[in-house]
């Protein structure tokens, strides 16, 4: 079993959140993960614990403030019928502010 320790910095309460690591690994176009393997990491796994029905691609920026998200689609996007994880790179770059 994974998991991604937080704090909650309103509270300093720490608690984890359950990530499944073939998922993570799926979302990031990965096929399999061995001990050594120094491409996973814990970016991937914060990432994939956000969901957005937004289509890949289509997002224009992400606002994370805490545990809140906000997701800025571009014009025009996308909008699916099912969410979808985040992968790393979404993650990495399209975040612009997180407080």
């Amino acid at each position: 079993m994974y998991y991604v320790r937080c704090k909650d910095t309103s509270t300093d309460r720490e608690y984890l959140i359950w990530v499944d690591i073939a998922n993570v690994l799926r979302t990031n176009g990965k096929s399999s993960w061995s001990w050594n393997d120094e491409d996973l990491c814990a970016i991937e796994s914060i990432a994939w614990t956000i969901q957005v029905d937004v289509k890949e691609g289509d997002i224009e920026s992400i606002l994370r403030q805490g545990d809140c998200i906000l997701v800025k689609p571009k014009e025009g996007a996308e909008i699916l019928s099912q969410a979808r994880h985040l992968n790393k790179e979404e993650y990495l770059n399209l975040l612009v502010a997180e407080s």
